[in-house]
């Protein structure tokens, strides 16, 4: 599957992270998002437990999303019903360092 991290404008989250989570929450995998808010992952059918963040100033969100497929077949080869999926993070404004509600 193929994860676009966006901001509440629309940009691209360049330092946007995806991890895949247990059933206990524990990261077991993390995805390549590659510098550019696109990060690809899933490479079998099934449910997947999943945090999507960045490192500084955004709240981190947590979603299941489950992949269709077959395993298997003829071919001995795994055949991936394919996704695209984009998440929009929120600003964290206790991360900054000043007051933003302050006036200038």
């Amino acid at each position: 599957m193929r994860i676009h991290v966006r901001s509440a404008t629309g940009i691209p989250i360049t330092t946007a992270f995806v991890q895949e989570l247990n059933t206990s929450g524990a990261v077991i995998g993390t995805a390549d998002c590659a510098g550019a808010g696109e990060c690809v992952l899933g490479q079998h059918p099934g449910t997947y437990r999943l945090r999507i963040g960045a490192p500084q100033f955004f709240v981190n969100r947590d979603t299941t999303v489950n992949v269709a497929g077959t395993q298997g077949g003829a071919c001995s080869c795994t055949i991936l019903d394919t996704h695209e999926f984009t998440f929009t993070l929120i600003v964290d404004p206790s991360q900054f360092p000043f007051d933003a509600a302050a006036p200038l």
